[in-house]
């Protein structure tokens, strides 16, 4: 092959390759803009006018749930969240939500639920303040509470946990789940708080689950040669103010194992020559 032609040929291909990342780019700016214009028209279908004063943002694909498209409008901060109106559709199986996504600003644990009404939106941030204006009159007698105050409200936490763990487990028996570790936490300066984590009977069990809950389970590959390639699915959420740690596992039939292995092989090696 001549100079001259190699020069042309990677010319070609640079312009091509110029061309079609604007394509995509054009396409994805164009694809947001229509979903924008879904989650304004269900926010109007459901709170009325009201909802004309939102500003959506989509969210990237890189950083939106897996096999989910959504689009976030925020709403005015409460004492311990941050509020904002979060609409989805998932694609396999196909499920469009419309959310109060309630994220705390301690810990970053998010909860969903769904919104029907303007009303019931409005009584969802009712019930926010309300809590908040009593945890900030409950303070000054925290602050001259005896040292011991912390650990007042364990056992009713702990009731609320057995609860929480003993329905999640009867609504999703089909996944198997067991308690894995059961965890409260007593704080001198605020709410006691309650961690579960529950095991799921394999990755694929604890990926569903996590998306009845409402949120994607993180899915990864796991392994190398001198032990199981696994597959591992995690996912984190809020049911009754219990902060739920979901995860499950699953072996990898043993030719996809190898396929796996060869593909990590191929990788670390640079490629096919």
């Amino acid at each position: 092959m001549s100079q001259s032609l190699n020069t042309a040929a990677k010319d070609a291909y640079t312009s091509q390759a110029a061309d079609d990342n604007a394509q995509n780019a054009e396409n994805e700016a164009k694809a947001a803009e229509e979903f924008l214009t879904a989650a304004r028209r269900c926010a109007r279908e459901v709170l009325g006018e009201a909802a004309d004063e939102l500003a959506w943002e989509y969210t990237p694909w890189d950083r939106a749930p897996k096999d989910t498209e959504e689009a976030l409008a925020s709403l005015d901060p409460g004492r311990f969240h941050s509020f904002a109106l979060r609409y989805t559709c998932a694609a396999e199986p196909v499920d469009v939500q419309f959310a109060l996504m309630a994220t705390c600003v301690s810990c970053g644990c998010r909860q969903f639920t769904r919104v029907t009404s303007l009303a019931q939106l409005g009584q969802l941030l009712a019930e926010a303040d309300q809590l908040a204006a009593q945890h900030q009159d409950d303070e000054p007698a925290r602050e001259v509470a005896e040292p011991l105050a912390c650990l007042a409200g364990l056992p009713d936490r702990a009731t609320l946990m057995t609860q929480v763990a003993t329905r999640l487990l009867a609504l999703h028996s089909d996944a198997g789940l067991r308690v894995d570790l059961a965890s409260l936490y007593g704080h001198a300066d605020r709410d006691i708080s309650g961690e579960l984590h529950l095991k799921a009977t394999s990755a694929e069990a604890a990926a569903r689950t996590a998306r009845a809950l409402g949120v994607e389970a993180e899915v990864r590959v796991f392994g190398d040669a001198h032990s199981y390639v696994m597959r591992r699915a995690n996912a984190t959420t809020t049911v009754d103010g219990i902060s739920i740690q979901l995860s499950g596992y699953t072996r990898l039939p043993d030719d996809e194992a190898a396929a796996w292995l060869a593909e990590q092989e191929q990788t670390a090696d640079g490629g096919e020559s």
